[in-house]
């Protein structure tokens, strides 16, 4: 499959776009006057549902991971004592096994550069006993973010990583299976193999995956590009992966920013920027997309299920 452009995909979406349910903005209680954004799916529990979620202030970003419970439709009202906040941004989680894994990214001041910043991805697990348990257990290496992971074939792990620089650019997905939790670390993360699927000088990363009981994992991530102006377009988008073979499908935008109601953006150049933090898939062939917009909102919108009778190519 030869590399595939922004540009190109987004023209496919909107020629062959088909059904798209209503789009709403969550609205969040207990945070002042704080942005809440770029939110994980939520947590389902025997007697609650916790929506992990981005909270920093407009001109910051250093900013909290904060569980909140819906108290309305598209409500959100802050967790209490018993749920934990967390010093990370771009929260994540999947169960493995029977076991919670959950994950953000640790932005921390960048050695010899003043105002710099570097970032690091950080696992935590809580051995089947629940969020208020959660452990750390891995951190990624300095300088990466979007790492997901997903049940495999045959009780393997799918570790999905996002290397920059020298290997990855601007950022490409690197895949890998590991034999269990137990062996995901650096060496683990720095042998993941590199999915060549964009052109250079554009970018993606990976949101979340899902085992499709077939050999093959559906993931859901995001690819971006800049335009001439420095702005940052970023789409919701999916493809396959033969986790036997490391073969990836084509991508397949989801969303676009126009189509969803207005809301205020971080800066001008993150106007155009949606993150998906997550979907659930529903019965009837339909998902729920968990969305940040513009760094500064959280919608939720409902499409079709990409991964409904999806093949590679």
């Amino acid at each position: 499959m030869s590399r595939q452009r922004v540009e190109e995909l987004i023209e496919e979406f909107r020629h062959d776009v088909g059904s798209i349910g209503k789009a709403r903005r969550l609205s969040f209680q207990g945070v002042e006057d704080r942005d809440v954004y770029n939110p994980a799916t939520p947590i389902e529990g025997e007697a609650t549902r916790l929506l992990p979620a981005r909270v920093e202030s407009r001109d910051s970003e250093l900013s909290r991971v904060i569980f909140f419970r819906e108290v309305g439709p598209g409500e959100y009202r802050q967790a209490g004592a018993e749920t934990p906040t967390f010093e990370l941004q771009d929260p994540f989680w999947t169960c493995l096994y029977g076991e919670l894994v959950f994950g953000g990214v640790a932005v921390f001041p960048k050695k010899g550069k003043q105002g710099g910043l570097a970032w690091k991805t950080h696992l935590f697990r809580d051995h089947g006993r629940g969020i208020g348990k959660l452990e750390s257990f891995c951190k990624g290496p300095l300088g990466m973010k979007d790492m997901r992971l997903c049940e495999g074939p045959n009780g393997s792990v799918v570790l999905l990583t996002r290397p920059q620089g020298e290997r990855g650019g601007r950022g490409k997905i690197g895949f890998a299976l590991i034999d269990s939790l137990d062996r995901l670390d650096e060496e683990a993360i720095g042998k993941a193999e590199i999915l060549r699927q964009l052109v250079d000088k554009q970018w993606c990363g990976s949101n979340q995956a899902f085992n499709l009981g077939d050999g093959r994992i559906g993931v859901l991530g995001h690819v971006a590009r800049y335009s001439k102006d420095g702005a940052r377009h970023y789409y919701p988008a999916s493809f396959v992966l033969d986790a036997k073979s490391g073969k990836a499908g084509p991508w397949k935008i989801l969303m676009e920013r126009a189509l969803l109601p207005p809301s205020p953006a971080k800066r001008p150049d993150l106007a155009d920027v949606l993150f998906p933090g997550g979907l659930v898939r529903m019965p009837h062939g339909k998902a729920e997309l968990y969305l940040g917009v513009s760094d500064a909102a959280s919608m939720v919108c409902e499409i079709a299920d990409p991964f409904i009778d999806e093949a590679l190519n």
